[in-house]
């Protein structure tokens, strides 16, 4: 987490301008579907979905301070007022941070391959996070996820087939996508193809899934 950062209007440091889990009707100032997207990095995305759903709250988590204030800029300057940005790690947002069923859709665009082998471990799509995504969606919620690596999309489709709490797979990016991302142009100009997948919380957990929490 990047407390450090100076005050805005559409930031959130824990503690600070989130004083604990479960606060976001203070942070919005009022109760709306809450939105979340993990690593917007560069990409305009997430500004033309919050500037278009003005009766939705939306939340964007980056990691890299550069481009958390950068985009501090552009949606002050859009004049967007549905948006919060929090600089920290989609586990511990997730985990902590957000309480169960409080998500309406969650976005996961493009996250680090880490195409090695030996660091697959580091990958955002393990086991453990999918039961947080199902912790905190609530039923009926989307989850959208892309990568352009093959073996992060097998893990991707298995980790979450294997989990139980979602249904859905393999999706056709017209279909669930409005536009392309800076990390999907680059991937395509070195041959590498998006694979996107759409899933929606069940109503209630599968037969053999873990409880929600």
């Amino acid at each position: 987490m990047q407390a450090d950062l100076p005050a805005h209007p559409l930031l959130l440091r824990p503690g600070r301008e989130l004083p604990g889990p479960g606060a976001w009707e203070g942070v919005f100032g009022r109760r709306a579907p809450l939105e979340v997207e993990v690593g917007f990095g560069r990409d305009d995305a997430l500004l033309r979905r919050a500037k278009a759903r003005p009766e939705r709250d939306f939340l964007g988590l980056e990691l890299k301070r550069d481009r958390v204030e950068t985009y501090l800029s552009r949606a002050a300057r859009l004049g967007i007022r549905n948006l919060r940005i929090l600089p920290g790690r989609a586990e511990v947002v997730f985990g902590v941070m957000l309480p169960a069923a409080s998500v309406a859709a969650a976005r996961i665009l493009f996250p680090d391959p880490w195409p090695k082998d030996k660091h697959a471990w580091n990958r955002l799509l393990q086991p453990f996070f999918a039961r947080e995504l199902r912790r905190t969606l609530e039923p009926g919620a989307d989850l959208l996820l892309a990568t352009d690596d093959a073996a992060y999309a097998a893990q991707m489709r298995s980790v979450m087939d294997g989990d139980g709490g979602f249904e859905g797979g393999p999706a056709d990016e017209r279909t669930v996508f409005d536009g392309t991302t800076i990390f999907e142009r680059k991937g395509l100009a070195e041959g590498r193809k998006g694979n996107w997948f759409l899933y929606r919380r069940r109503a209630s957990a599968a037969a053999g899934a873990l409880p929600v929490r």
